[in-house]
C-alpha cells in the first residue's frame, strides 16, 4: 500500500528531497539561520525568504518525542466521551 503525504508550498521541497534520499533543512537567505521542520517563516527573525539547504545527515539530536495512542484493542469498552470527565487512567493508559 502506498501512502501519499499531503504537501503544500512550504513542505513540498522537503518531501521531494526525502523521496530522493536527501536530507534538507530550511535556510534563511539573509543570514543563514537553519530550521526544521519546514515553516512559512523563519523561527529566528520571522522573515519569509527561505530556501532548502542540503545537509550531511550527521549531527546531534537535541530532543525526540514519541507519541503513543491507545488502540481499540487496548481500550475496547470505554468511549472517549466517557473518559473525558475522569482524571484517572487505567494501567494500559485508557
Amino acid at each position: 500500500m502506498t501512502y501519499e503525504v499531503p504537501t503544500d508550498e512550504v513542505t513540498a521541497p522537503w518531501w521531494d528531497a526525502t523521496r530522493e534520499k536527501r536530507m534538507t533543512v530550511q535556510r534563511r537567505l539573509e543570514w543563514g539561520h537553519r530550521q526544521h521542520c519546514p515553516r512559512a517563516l523563519c523561527t529566528g527573525c520571522g522573515g519569509a525568504e527561505l530556501d532548502s539547504a542540503e545537509v550531511s545527515g550527521t549531527g546531534t539530536v537535541d530532543s525526540c518525542t514519541v507519541v503513543r495512542r491507545p488502540t481499540a484493542a487496548t481500550c475496547p469498552s470505554s468511549p472517549r466521551s466517557e473518559r473525558s470527565n475522569s482524571h484517572s487512567t487505567t494501567s494500559n493508559g485508557c
